[in-house]
């Protein structure tokens, strides 16, 4: 007997006369390289040496710096507008921060991955035509992983090059153009990466770029180090718990061969060991959605209740520059936020919607002719599946599809506000 009061896994010799497909070990070395990856970019700011604390340390102290340089600009300036792009890049600081807490999270969810993602031989089935389905599904896993991985390797380094490196390159061209003519200059009429408050003394060509370089390596960090290795373990991880949902409502659909078959000993032990692997499997999912929860706290609080204000500025700048760069490039920004908020909300809603369907299917398992022991092991999953299966980031909301109504609602307010102001 195991600790869930149920007989442990039979032995190959109890199970003769069944015709168990034999395990394949499938190594998926696609989600094995994503996940290789991930590890490998988080590794610089992860905090787990030297280098990365190292890194990290020095990437908080530059943020301090910044957070100072930007409060500065928002007590001393007067026009409107330099106060406003000082209380943008606030916004963005705060956000780095929130982020910067679900780092340590990614290595564990990487080792999620590669536990759902990396074998076949879970979920033990008879059936030919069970085992063909989990077959099916096992492929459609390893292809959405690869899309996955594809998706954000193209879509987050997609967006520091256009919201980082093209203006970089346009601040490195007026720097060159400036410091080559001789020609007079103000550097609030010059564009920027970052929005930056210059004392009167320190208003040189040579500050600018320095500053501007540095604006550039925060949001490298920001993005690269930190975003797209959270982003990829959490979709990734998403979606092999969803898969691993589909599976074990396919197990329990199994059950119902197992009906006719559960007669004498033999039969007996075979659905025990069902029942047992079944029961484990409910468990140790409600485990890695607990993981998969503490490790999108810091990007889904920071995200979802900063991005809103966040969304509000860009519009605002949209409308108040003149230069079409920058109109391009904070009409872009809006683009990059609306569908990284989708996607967030997403994750949440995909495990709402395989948790109704895995409570679904346990309501509807047969059980009237089943023995006492096996009720009662339905009885303890049908009990957890009453606390739903969702992500609720510190206990504050449920992430689902719903969420990002009250983000849009909340844009339109703050926009109503600035506009009236």
């Amino acid at each position: 007997m195991d600790r869930f009061g149920i007989v442990q896994t039979p032995t190959r010799r109890n199970m003769e006369d069944e015709p168990t497909p034999k395990p394949i070990i499938e190594i998926n070395t696609s989600a094995k390289s994503v996940t290789r990856l991930t590890r490998f970019v988080i590794s610089f700011v992860d905090g787990k040496n030297v280098l990365s604390w190292s890194i990290a340390t020095l990437f908080r102290i530059y943020l301090l710096a910044y957070h100072v340089d930007l409060v500065a600009g928002v007590v001393k300036l007067h026009d409107f507008t330099s106060r406003f792009l000082a209380i943008k890049e606030l916004n963005l600081i705060w956000f780095t921060l929130a982020v910067m807490k679900s780092a340590p999270e990614v290595t564990s969810l990487c080792d999620t991955i590669d536990r759902l993602a990396n074998s076949s031989t879970n979920h033990p089935l008879i059936s030919p035509v069970a085992h063909a389905k989990k077959q099916e599904l096992i492929k459609e896993r390893d292809n959405k992983l690869t899309e996955s991985g594809k998706f954000y390797a193209k879509l987050i380094p997609g967006g520091f090059i256009l919201s980082a490196l093209l203006p970089f390159c346009q601040v490195v061209f007026w720097f060159v153009y400036l410091t080559l003519t001789k020609t007079d200059y103000n550097l609030s009429d010059l564009p920027f990466v970052m929005f930056s408050y210059y004392p009167d003394t320190h208003k040189t060509l040579k500050t600018y770029l320095v500053v501007q370089f540095s604006t550039c390596c925060l949001l490298y960090l920001t993005v690269i180090h930190y975003l797209w290795p959270i982003f990829t373990s959490v979709s990734q991880t998403t979606i092999c718990i969803v898969y691993e949902i589909k599976l074990m409502c396919l197990r329990l659909e199994h059950l119902n061969d197992l009906t006719g078959r559960a007669e004498g000993e033999n039969g007996e032990v075979l659905l025990k060991f069902h029942a047992s692997a079944l029961v484990k499997s409910h468990v140790i999912l409600a485990s890695d959605i607990k993981a998969l929860n503490k490790g999108i706290n810091g990007l889904a609080v920071g995200y979802m209740n900063v991005m809103a204000l966040q969304i509000c500025m860009y519009l605002f700048c949209i409308l108040e520059f003149e230069n079409i760069v920058i109109r391009l490039k904070y009409a872009f920004c809006i683009l990059f936020v609306i569908l990284v908020m989708s996607v967030c909300t997403s994750f949440g809603q995909k495990i709402i919607n395989a948790g109704d369907l895995l409570s679904q299917e346990l309501y509807n398992c047969p059980w009237l002719e089943m023995p006492n022991w096996f009720k009662r092991s339905l009885l303890l999953m049908m009990t957890r599946s009453f606390r739903k299966m969702e992500l609720k980031p510190y206990g504050l909301y449920v992430l689902d599809m719903r969420y990002l109504t009250n983000i849009v609602n909340a844009t339109y307010s703050y926009f109503n506000f600035f506009l009236k102001v």
